[in-house]
């Protein structure tokens, strides 16, 4: 039983995917050709009609697609840096609380020594951090 596709493409070369579905041996249900300009529309339009096709896999390739794709990617890649950087003020901050109540420190003085341990490592500051917080827990 051929995989059924729908092909929604918006794309000057799309006669060679066509060409490589049927070589694989995929059973094309429908086609859409789109321009980006419109392509919300359109694929409206197309969502409506897909149950009626039914098919097992559906193909969407647009400039208007990729576009939107790489601007989520964008952002998830900016989220993830987001929380990274959270995580590891998060350690910075847990690490000073530990040099100050073992050393008797403020909490500048407890910062300026995270930073300078780690610059004379030649590690990031998050890094020291994770190590003191693991020499805490050992000793604690």
């Amino acid at each position: 039983m051929p995989l059924r596709v729908l092909l929604i493409d918006d794309d000057a070369d799309s006669p060679s995917l066509r060409a490589e579905l049927a070589r694989l041996g995929c059973e094309l249900v429908g086609t859409a050709d789109v321009a980006s300009a419109a392509f919300e529309r359109a694929a409206a339009d197309a969502l409506a009609r897909i149950s009626d096709l039914a098919p097992d896999v559906i193909v969407m390739r647009s400039a208007a697609v990729r576009g939107a794709l790489a601007h989520v990617a964008g952002l998830r890649a900016e989220l993830d840096a987001a929380r990274d950087k959270l995580a590891a003020r998060k350690r910075i901050e847990k690490a000073k609380g530990i040099l100050m109540r073992a050393r008797g420190l403020d909490e500048h003085a407890a910062f300026r020594e995270l930073r300078k341990l780690a610059m004379d490592r030649g590690i990031k500051l998050a890094e020291i951090a994770e190590r003191v917080i693991e020499a805490g827990a050992l000793l604690a």
